[in-house]
């Protein structure tokens, strides 16, 4: 009896290093995705495989960017994981006249920048080096583009990404 106690202590102690191991070595990525939504006062993330997308501006973020005559730049990073993508219809309707998109930058959902009428256009869209891996569809419907400086490596197959 004392020999199975024994034997079932190992095994319990042999998992809770083993689990301690594997917890230590994840990485700050896997911690900010068990917590959900983050936001840096100016925007709202989620946390991917590949990075943080951002979902939306928070309140914050659009009096901000009124502040600073609808002109959007953004962000590399946060939390020092990279921001590689912006979410479906994450800036719709937000008035957005400038962009201005990070290195980082590698997917654009479905109308994330899609314009009704009814609000100011976007005219002009720069970035850094790099290119975009991905636009979704209507990504720009709606907006009377002047400036477009960007590097796409691939559409969605509805390719109304800018009408």
């Amino acid at each position: 009896m004392k020999r199975k106690v024994n034997l079932l202590g190992q095994k319990i102690i042999s998992f809770l290093m083993a689990l301690m191991i594997i917890l230590s070595n994840i990485g700050p990525g896997i911690a900010y995705a068990m917590e959900g939504d983050e936001n840096d006062g100016y925007y709202n993330y989620e946390l991917h495989k590949d990075g943080y997308y951002i979902k939306s501006l928070t309140k914050k973020g659009r009096e901000n960017l009124k502040e600073n005559s609808y002109k959007l730049s953004i962000p590399e990073e946060f939390n020092d994981i990279p921001v590689v993508g912006v979410k479906e219809s994450a800036f719709k309707n937000e008035g957005v006249r400038k962009l201005h998109l990070s290195k980082n930058i590698k997917y654009l959902e479905d109308e994330a920048f899609y314009n009704d009428s009814h609000v100011p256009s976007l005219s002009e869209i720069t970035m850094d080096e790099g290119y975009i891996e991905e636009v979704g569809k209507k990504t720009f419907y709606g907006n009377d583009l002047k400036v477009l400086d960007i590097a796409i490596k691939h559409f969605k197959e509805d390719r109304h990404v800018f009408i």
